[in-house]
């Protein structure tokens, strides 16, 4: 006798969904416009959507959309273009969460690890567990998020350093902040 299924009961095999398969987006996420693209990547990525709980595998080609979080794994490197130039190489174990305010600026969120980046024409927010950088278009960064440690060069352009002990502006310099929470 063949066994029937109710609605939204699914068998094993339908169940069973590829690592790598991206699920359908649904409401907000579905309306997400790309903000950026995954330009290349030595390994696969993993990508947690802003509406979805768990992450999926993506490589070079993907899109990225506001709020998405890309963690890129060990002996991995990936460059993320914006789709208005901004370009960042993002370094093995590091974690970035991207957003699009309605000012139009990109904000980056480094969690974890570094990139290298230059902002795009409308210039880019990078901010971290110390503060946020505010960076002028075409400026040019290194960025570095370890234990409670955060390291910014600025290499070419400006950035303006907003942080609990106050703002400054700073071009071509290096800027080491740390927690004082351990």
């Amino acid at each position: 006798m063949p066994i029937t299924h109710g609605p939204g009961v699914a068998t094993a095999s339908e169940s069973k969904r590829e690592a790598t398969e991206p699920l359908p987006a649904t409401g907000a996420a579905a309306q997400a416009a790309t903000i950026a693209n995954v330009q290349s990547a030595s390994r696969p990525l993993r990508l947690r959507s802003n509406a979805e709980l768990g992450w999926r595998t993506v490589s070079a080609g993907a899109a990225v959309r506001e709020r998405d979080a890309l963690f890129v794994p060990p002996a991995t490197e990936a460059r993320l273009q914006f789709l208005d130039g901004t370009s960042l190489e993002l370094d093995e174990r590091s974690l970035v969460v991207v957003e699009a305010p309605p000012r139009g600026k990109k904000k980056v969120d480094l969690r974890q690890g570094s990139f290298a980046g230059v902002a795009g024409k409308e210039g880019m927010d990078v901010a971290t567990p110390q503060g946020t950088a505010r960076l002028s278009p075409s400026a040019q960064v290194q960025v570095a998020v370890d234990q409670g440690k955060v390291q910014l060069q600025v290499t070419g352009g400006e950035a303006t350093i907003a942080s609990a002990s106050g703002s400054r502006t700073r071009s071509r310099s290096t800027i080491s902040v740390e927690s004082s929470a351990k």
